[in-house]
């Protein structure tokens, strides 16, 4: 039971001109010559440490609290007025609980719409494209066609087949301007080559079944000597990095074809067996490799 509660049930059972000498001897009035508050018998203390308590009745103690508060001497003569004050903070306290919590709301931002300019919302069903960009900026270098690439690109499924053992089917090749340094792209069955790679030229090797121009092994790739082949892209490369894309391979995954980039003079060649399934092979950090040199030494 709440303080007010109990101090109407006392107040209203007595009467609003109840027996003053029962307050006085709670100490309440507080006429300056004869101030019960002052007494001794009125309160109790307890020695506690490290704290001293002050006893006293509770519901008096408010009747106190509010009178003086007013500014009234006497509580007795304003009983029904404390009453109401008492009944008003209740009402309150009651209106108080019934709000009810509203439901935050999210503002909407607006942003400007210079900000949103240049940048494409993800679609879920736009199919993911792989690139393989060259490592150097290039310009100026002859273009190419389709035809023009046709051997290399039946040399490359051929190895994939053998390494794999099982053919991809349902592939699609073209040759176009790609954009900025990417050399050939790969998305949902379809394989773009760019026209003059990045800039640079290609290299198509006229001798696919040896790898005479890459006179030097470094670590896992084959690097050119002279001659063109040192200084365009190998055709090969692309077209082997970009068919691994179709066969389920991302960067990364264990083939050092499958980096995301291509230099001036380097080959990538695709090992004589490779697992159907990408996540079973070993990470590069943890495969050996050699570095030979143009005079043999190792």
């Amino acid at each position: 039971m709440s303080v007010w509660s109990l101090f109407k049930r006392i107040v209203r059972k007595e009467g609003a001109r109840a027996n003053s000498s029962r307050f006085r001897s709670h100490g309440v009035l507080r006429d300056p010559s004869n101030d019960s508050l002052n007494r001794e018998e009125s309160f109790r203390v307890e020695a506690l440490e490290p704290r001293i308590l002050l006893s006293a009745d509770p519901v008096l103690g408010e009747m106190a609290r509010i009178a003086d508060k007013a500014g009234w001497d006497d509580p007795l003569a304003n009983t029904a007025a404390i009453v109401d004050i008492i009944d008003d903070v209740a009402g309150q306290d009651s209106k108080v609980a019934e709000i009810e919590t509203l439901e935050p709301i999210d503002p909407e931002v607006v942003w400007p719409e210079a900000w949103s300019e240049g940048v494409a919302s993800a679609d879920p069903d736009t199919p993911h494209l792989d690139h393989l960009t060259l490592a150097v900026d290039a310009t100026g270098a002859a273009a190419i066609n389709l035809a023009d690439a046709q051997a290399t690109i039946d040399e490359a499924m051929a190895l994939w087949e053998a390494a794999v053992g099982t053919p991809v089917t349902g592939l699609t090749f073209s040759v176009g301007q790609l954009s900025g340094r990417e050399l050939a792209s790969y998305s949902a069955g379809q394989i773009t080559i760019d026209d003059n790679a990045a800039g640079a030229g290609w290299f198509i090797d006229a001798t696919l079944s040896d790898n005479a121009e890459y006179t030097t092994l470094d670590g896992y790739t084959l690097r050119a000597g002279a001659g063109d082949a040192a200084t365009s892209v190998d055709l090969l490369t692309a077209v082997l990095h970009e068919l691994g894309h179709a066969y389920g391979f991302d960067h990364g995954d264990g083939l050092a074809l499958m980096g995301a980039e291509l230099d001036l003079g380097e080959r990538l060649l695709l090992p004589t067996i490779v697992p159907a399934d990408p996540a079973s092979l070993p990470a590069l950090s943890s495969q050996l490799y050699y570095q030979v040199l143009a005079d043999g030494a190792i």
